[in-house]
C-alpha cells in the first residue's frame, strides 16, 4: 500500500468536490469550466496535503515506524488464488512436454 493512496488521496477528494460545489453554489448559472479548476484544486490541495496527513499515511502503510505485521494473510488472499490458479493450455502451444525433454546434464536439487 502507497502511503498517499492511503491518506492523501481520499481527502483531496473530498476537498475537491466540496470546492467544486461550495463555486457552483455561489455561482448559479456560470457554467463551471477548466479555467476555475486550478483555483479549486489549489484550495482542496492546500487542505489535503498537511504534515499529520503524510505522517499517518506512513503510520498506516506500516513504512515508519516499520511495522512488518501492519498486514495479514487475508489481505493477500486473492493475490495467492491468482497465483495457485494454473495458465490456460492453448492447443497451438509449441512447449514441448517436460517428460520428453532430456538432458545430458544431471540436474542438481536442493532438498
Amino acid at each position: 500500500m502507497q502511503p498517499l493512496d492511503l491518506a492523501f488521496m481520499s481527502p483531496f477528494k473530498t476537498y475537491c468536490s466540496q470546492e467544486i460545489e461550495t463555486w457552483l453554489k455561489n455561482h448559479i448559472g456560470i457554467p463551471f469550466s477548466v479555467y476555475q479548476i486550478g483555483q479549486l484544486l489549489d484550495k482542496a490541495y492546500l487542505k489535503a496535503a498537511t504534515a499529520e496527513v503524510s505522517v499517518n499515511g506512513f503510520r498506516k502503510s506500516g513504512i515508519f515506524p516499520f511495522n512488518p505485521f501492519i498486514f495479514h494473510a487475508h489481505d493477500f488472499a486473492i493475490h495467492r488464488q491468482h497465483e495457485a490458479t494454473p495458465p490456460p493450455s492453448t492447443e497451438n502451444d509449441n512447449t514441448p512436454d517436460p517428460e520428453q525433454i532430456t538432458t545430458t546434464t544431471p540436474c542438481l536439487h536442493r532438498s
